[in-house]
């Protein structure tokens, strides 16, 4: 038994928040949260989730995180963190986003209680749901109770736990081999238009190693003394990865220089700034890399830990790496450079350059995730207005290259005029850029304040509820596994910010191969994604939604690809909605929203088509109920009830809805998204009668969120 003493701090406080405790080993994320919670007084009413910085770990409680989160918070244990991460970081309400780090301090081999103990704190506590309040002195604060905060800590034991082993490090050559793939890949992308991609200078070496390897649970790994310098070992690099490099560090290069004179320009550069190692290096990374200067010369265990580490080490000329292969054996020799100690003697203090690139790193992510793909010159001059930056654009290249580029936090293209992006590595970026040409050639980049790009980034369902109703129509109507729901929110996300249409979004889903299914919960999920499509900013328009774009240009949204053109489909019971022409699907969404113009003319189009589609049947007769149509209602209903068993079952499911000619139900919301709930409740046979002014599932919530009233306090009626 032990337990680990850690400080957990509440960042950007002034004066400083932090408390000290004592927890036992063999405890979960999960719990951790739980004992923050409580040293902080928060309420728990918002989305929390840890991370390691330095190595871009998440974990979080997935079902609420749609899957952003590397591991579960309630699989993983705390315990083998420590040995690799000094600190880690715990954010609460993705809104507010109240930062804490928890820091190791030390572990206690003699500590056998399961509960945690409280020792030591400093600060106040601040109140929840209070924008800013870190900057307004006593405002939004209240006293900390150390001793109720002493009495809940020890009436929660926390049992021993079993958790998933991460490997947070693996052994030397099968890092190396995982590194090296994606280093070849990264390689690749870069090269331009009409260069060859055959790999070339290190990426050739490394490429010629992973082709010889034949056993590398016999390999040697041998520590040996440096022989060349960092410019003799940056000379292995091709003419292209030196360009890049310059490219990258925003070095200057004349047309007369050749290879020789950047590859000297570059082990100048590591000299005059060692800094710019940081940007390559994750902090673990660079911690990982002055323990290997201290090893002596030899055989190292095959089972040290380390990290990429090795492989930066050799792009940047700081190590080289010879690899030989001998009859039952495979030999990976280490030569640091020669000159290293004079190269990284100028680096006094590394810890004020990670908090700068951690700090700028996670502007940059809130600019990345919510626009996409982004210009290079207006990011910087975007970045610099929001968050009020003074930097030059030569240094803000060089971090976004040099440290974002590199460690493939993002991806960089160019256009043939040379005009140079970020975006995602999500984004498909060549599809994404031809979708500019097409609709935002001439208009600038959707400008966002501070908060409102941090909300649209860290958690876009608090900006667009509709992400949610989606999430909650695939667990409570398809009843998919949180696991597969939180990956197809990942793909739906993903596809609609490529700008993808809804036959695109729908397809991915499998539901769509079978003719079983409910078709009120088919129906939900097409207007549900209507709906994100037309709300979601997406890089093609520069950062607007649908609506906003459509808004300013004076046309339908619908205009502007929400559906592929696609083969007339012939008119059956089978046909999706999806699979109807662009104007149709956009009447029924408007007739969805109870516009009476819309449904008027489904209604002829019905009649003078012969539209016997359950869908759009579906659809339709669901509007008219909305609107309160009990008439046309109810012989859409029997001509769905009429079409079959699939159909009668959803004319069965309309006759339960609140507003139908025949509904009992006193419900408000969606009923397949409760239905599990009160699926064993006795039905009630007396006629409704109204006593209230009625509020339509589609009408605006009167609590004036914004939202429909069946996507705000509707679903919360029961």
């Amino acid at each position: 038994m032990a337990g680990y003493i850690l400080k957990i701090v509440l960042e950007d406080t002034h004066p400083p928040v932090w408390r000290r405790v004592m927890v036992p080993e063999n405890i979960t994320f999960a719990d951790l949260h739980k004992i923050i919670q409580i040293l902080f007084d928060w309420d728990g009413d918002h989305l929390h989730d840890f991370s390691t910085p330095s190595r871009k770990i998440t974990i979080g409680k997935n079902g609420d995180n749609w899957g952003r989160s590397d591991f579960e918070e309630s699989e993983l244990l705390i315990d083998q963190f420590w040995d690799s991460c000094k600190w880690i970081r715990y954010t609460y309400d993705f809104g507010d986003e109240w930062r804490h780090k928890i820091i190791y301090e030390k572990t206690d081999e003699a500590y056998q209680s399961r509960t945690v103990v409280f020792m030591k704190a400093k600060g106040e506590h601040f109140c929840e749901d209070v924008v800013e309040t870190l900057d307004t002195g006593d405002e939004g604060r209240y006293p900390f109770d150390t001793e109720a905060t002493k009495r809940r800590l020890e009436n929660i034991p926390f049992p021993v736990r079993s958790g998933e082993k991460l490997r947070i490090q693996e052994s030397p050559l099968e890092m190396m081999n995982q590194y090296f793939n994606r280093f070849l890949e990264e390689w690749d992308t870069i090269q331009k238009s009409g260069n060859t991609k055959t790999p070339s200078g290190i990426a050739q070496k490394v490429d010629g190693w992973k082709k010889h390897v034949k056993n590398q649970e016999n390999a040697v790994l041998r520590l040996c003394p440096g022989t060349r310098s960092n410019a003799e070992l940056l000379e292995e690099l091709s003419l292209q990865e030196v360009k890049d490099y310059c490219k990258y560090l925003q070095i200057s290069v004349p047309d007369s220089w050749g290879k020789d004179r950047m590859v000297r320009e570059l082990s100048l550069t590591f000299r005059t700034h060692p800094e710019y190692i940081l940007y390559v290096f994750f902090e673990e990374e660079y911690r990982e890399f002055q323990e290997w200067r201290k090893l002596s010369p030899g055989i190292i265990e095959n089972g040290r830990n380390i990290s990429d580490m090795l492989i930066k080490a050799m792009a940047l000329g700081l190590l080289d790496a010879k690899f030989i292969q001998e009859e039952n054996t495979y030999r990976v020799e280490i030569c640091f450079a020669k000159d290293l100690e004079d190269i990284l003697s100028g680096l006094k203090e590394s810890r004020q350059t990670y908090r700068w690139l951690q700090n700028y790193s996670d502007k940059l992510e809130n600019f990345i995730l919510v626009y996409g793909l982004i210009e290079m010159d207006a990011l910087y001059d975007m970045f610099c207005d929001v968050y009020n930056e003074k930097i030059s654009q030569a240094d803000f290249r060089r971090f976004v290259y040099w440290h974002a580029r590199f460690n493939n936090l993002i991806q960089t293209v160019y256009t043939a005029d040379g005009t140079s992006y970020a975006a995602s590595i999500q984004i498909d970026a060549q599809k994404v850029l031809h979708d500019q040409m097409n609709y935002t050639e001439n208009l600038d980049y959707q400008s966002y304040s501070r908060h409102g790009l941090k909300q649209r980034a860290k958690n876009p369902a608090d900006v667009h509820g509709s992400l949610q109703a989606l999430y909650e129509i695939m667990i409570f109507g398809m009843h998919l596994p949180e696991s597969a729901a939180d990956q197809m929110m990942s793909v739906v996300f993903e596809r609609i910010k490529n700008g993808g249409t809804l036959t695109d979004v729908l397809n991915s889903f499998s539901l769509f191969d079978s003719a079983e299914e409910e078709l009120a919960v088919v129906c939900a999920l097409w207007e549900s994604l209507a709906d994100i499509m037309l709300e979601l900013e997406l890089p093609m328009l520069k950062g607007r939604s649908r609506e906003e774009y459509a808004s300013l240009k004076q046309i339908s949204p619908w205009e502007i690809q929400m559906v592929s053109p696609g083969e007339d489909v012939e008119n059956s019971k089978n046909k999706h909605i999806y699979e109807f022409p662009a104007n149709i699907q956009e009447q029924i969404y408007l007739a969805e929203q109870s516009d009476r113009p819309s449904l008027d003319a489904l209604w002829n189009y019905q009649k003078k088509e012969g539209i016997i589609s359950e869908e759009f049947l579906f659809l339709l007769a669901e509007a008219y109920t909305s609107c309160g149509d009990s008439k046309k209602a109810a012989k859409l209903i029997r001509e769905l009830k009429n079409s079959s068993a699939r159909g009668k079952n959803a004319a069965e499911f309309l006759l339960r809805e609140p507003e139908s000619p025949s509904g009992t139900s006193t419900e408000d919301d969606d009923p397949f998204f409760w239905e599990p709930l009160w699926e064993d409740v006795p039905a009630v046979q007396q006629p409704y009668v109204r006593t209230t002014q009625k509020i339509g599932r589609n009408d605006p919530c009167p609590c004036g969120s914004g939202k429909k009233y069946k996507k705000c306090c509707g679903k919360n009626s029961l």
